[in-house]
């Protein structure tokens, strides 16, 4: 699945785009007020959002950068992950970011961009450790 806007992050919903600028009420209606609280989207889910799709352009990011073949474990994701964003304070924060990782490892194994593995053997779904490979197209 593609966005006109990226070959690889999907579009955002219209009312998801529409939620900063107050477009839109939660009935789709023309808003009045603030965007956050006409929406419904409050800050912590604006930036759920947001940390969901770092999470997702992280994957990308690194398996690009690796060699055709080449895994990355999803620590490492969750790593650079907290450590791109420049807000950690704890050493361990990464463990908080697993879950978006997880997440964002779902939603790309469903869109055919990631293949999944352990010790080598092809895995059909997340489960249990786990390494993230780029899908080879031919």
């Amino acid at each position: 699945m593609t966005c006109e806007n990226s070959s690889i992050t999907p579009p955002v919903s219209h009312f998801a785009q529409c939620a900063q600028s107050g477009e839109h009420g939660e009935d789709g209606s023309k808003a009045v007020g603030a965007p956050a609280q006409t929406m419904g989207v409050g800050q912590e889910a604006e930036s759920q959002i947001v940390a969901a799709r770092q999470a997702r352009d992280m994957i990308l990011a690194l398996l690009a950068a690796r060699a055709q073949g080449a895994t990355v474990c999803p620590s490492e994701v969750a790593r650079a992950t907290v450590a791109a964003s420049g807000t950690s304070t704890e050493a361990d924060d990464w463990r908080n970011a697993m879950p978006l990782v997880h997440a964002a490892v779902d939603r790309l194994l469903a869109e055919g961009f990631v293949r999944l593995s352990w010790k080598g053997e092809s895995l059909a779904t997340r489960a249990g450790p786990y390494r993230i490979g780029r899908v080879t197209r031919s």
